[in-house]
């Protein structure tokens, strides 16, 4: 199974900086209630993927992570989507206001696709994240949850069904499909 980030389609540290900027602008012009203008990015940004949108307040207490697992836009306007709809939009969370922006670190995770995974054996902590789908339910964990938390892959995958607030016995029995992808994570305070 190879789910790996496509190392010729990585971001290098310009294009991950310019990327946070836009989350940024994206998240404080949502927050202020402004237009953003069209960013469109000085570097190439490929279309197809999917990438998340992590807000961290006082650099590790989440306040907010909106993403999607695939698109059909460029990188950018995906970022700054999920930018916008982490700060205002995440149902955990009531809107990031004005005065907790300076408090916000970003995290950005630019997804490779997803594929069904057919022997668990194969998945790797830290590498993998994983999502669960059980007819409209699905639950999204990005790979650096298990490490974060300390998970084994048995509990990565069972607080993924709980995510998907699918029971961990239906995933067993085969009811609910188990995908799998890989991220390059980065942030403002690694880039």
């Amino acid at each position: 199974m190879e789910r790996h980030f496509d190392s010729s389609r990585m971001l290098g540290p310009e294009q991950q900086r310019e990327l946070l900027r836009l989350a940024r602008d994206s998240m404080r012009a949502a927050v202020h209630q402004e237009e953003l203008a069209s960013q469109g990015g000085e570097f190439g940004y490929p279309s197809g993927y999917g990438a998340f949108v992590s807000l961290h307040k006082f650099g590790h207490e989440l306040r907010g992570c909106i993403g999607c697992l695939t698109s059909t836009i460029a990188l950018f306007e995906v970022v700054e989507k999920m930018a916008k709809s982490a700060a205002l939009s995440d149902p955990r969370f009531e809107p990031v206001q004005p005065e907790e922006i300076a408090e916000i670190t970003i995290e950005i995770s630019v997804l490779s696709p997803p594929a069904v995974v057919s022997d668990e054996s194969q998945l790797q902590l830290g590498l993998h994240g994983l999502v669960i789908e059980f007819g409209s339910k699905r639950g999204v964990l990005l790979p650096q949850v298990a490490t974060n938390f300390d998970w084994d892959m048995p509990t990565f995958i069972a607080q993924t069904c709980h995510k998907a607030n699918v029971s961990l016995a239906d995933y067993q029995a085969g009811h609910a499909k188990l995908l799998c992808f890989s991220a390059q994570v980065f942030s403002e305070s690694s880039v």
